[in-house]
Parts: C-alpha cells; sequence; structure tokens
C-alpha cells in the first residue's frame, strides 16, 4: 500500500527542510525503511466478504479474486493520467475498493511517522500524517522505471511504501535524490520464512 506524507499549515516546510538536510555532510538521509513485526492491519476488499489473508501467495483462490477487481496501473503525461506499458506494468486497487482495519493501522503508523520523523530529521513541531493513496500489486517481471512522485494533495513531501507479508522471489526500490545519490532498498523473498515476516516499509 502506498501512503504520503503531509504536514501543516505550511505545505512547503517540509521540503524546503529535506532540501537542507540533502545539503549537509550526510546527505543520504532523504530515505528510510524497516521491518513489520506483522502484517500492519487486516485488508478486505469491499466486494468480498473475508479479509485477505496474508501472506499472499501464487497460484490461489484468493489471489484471483483479486486479480478480478485490479486496475492497470497507469503514469501520469503533463495534465494526463495514461497507461504506459513501457513505463509501469503494475496493478492496483484504489482505495473506495479497500477496507482497511484502522484501529490496528493507526499505531503502526504511528510508530514508522515517529521513526521516518527521527531519521529524515523533521521538526518535532511539524504535524505529519499518512493518507492512503492506493493498494499496488506487482507480478512476476512487473516494474515501475524511474520516476517522480507527484503531489496528490498539498503538503505532500514524501512516499511511504508498505509491503504486505507475500510469497515472492525479491525485489529491489531504486530512491534518487535531487543530487543524483542513489539508495536501494532490496527486498528479498523467502517461502521459508514468509510466514513469519510482517512485511517492510520504506
Amino acid at each position: 500500500a502506498a501512503f504520503h506524507y503531509f504536514q501543516g499549515p505550511s505545505p512547503l516546510s517540509a521540503r524546503a527542510r529535506l532540501g537542507r538536510l540533502l545539503a549537509t555532510e550526510n546527505p543520504a538521509n532523504y530515505a528510510c525503511g524497516g521491518n513489520l513485526r506483522s502484517a500492519p492491519c487486516r485488508v478486505r476488499l469491499k466486494d468480498a466478504w473475508d479479509p485477505i489473508k496474508f501472506p499472499l501467495s501464487t497460484p490461489s483462490d484468493q489471489l484471483n479474486q483479486i486479480k478480478g477487481l485490479l486496475h492497470q496501473s497507469c503514469v501520469g503525461k503533463g495534465t494526463e493520467t495514461v497507461q504506459n506499458l513501457a513505463v509501469r506494468t503494475s496493478w492496483e486497487l484504489i482505495p473506495e475498493q479497500v477496507d482497511l482495519e484502522q484501529e490496528r493501522l493507526k499505531p503502526v503508523l504511528n510508530d514508522i511517522l515517529a521513526e521516518t520523523r527521527t531519521r529524515l530529521g523533521i521538526a518535532k513541531s511539524w504535524n505529519i500524517r499518512a493518507e492512503f493513496y492506493k493498494m499496488l500489486v506487482y507480478g512476476p517481471g512487473c516494474f515501475f522505471r524511474c520516476h517522480r512522485d507527484n503531489e496528490r494533495l498539498p503538503g505532500t513531501f514524501a512516499t511511504l511504501v508498505i509491503e504486505m507479508p507475500s510469497e515472492y522471489t525479491g525485489c529491489q526500490l531504486r530512491i534518487f535524490s535531487p543530487s543524483d545519490m542513489t539508495k536501494s532498498m532490496t527486498f528479498f523473498g523467502d517461502p521459508t520464512t514468509v510466514e513469519k515476516s510482517g512485511g517492510r516499509w520504506t
């Protein structure tokens, strides 16, 4: 699931702060991540009775049910949003299709926000929060080429990605800073330990 951070009341303050961080002696502090002890919440599709069971495996009846509700992910092109399979091949569910177990998700997000605030050097006086944007599904060979996330709402200054427990062989997320530095987050899946994995966040 992808979330965005917001702060208020001034939407430019956080971005300006991150810009100053990139100019310091440790300019790599533009991205961070970690492991989750358990799945952050139950996820229920609004057209289904039962919540999604994690770890998600393939093939499975549950995955087939999800596939029937997926939309092909799009990319931005100027002021338009279009499909371009040369740039992005993932699939997605939009918030209107998904119910998240807020009671369990809220403390997980609070912990992530607190750690992100510390590791990225965000001032404690700024109110930051995470907003659910969409749930993405990457199948074998799916990709999203180098891009810059759009500012979906005023005050957006970062993107949070939460990886739910799933069976897979691995993937790599590469994050680029304005100073052309690159930080790579590599996720290796292991079917023998996936039951113990709570997923990861970046």
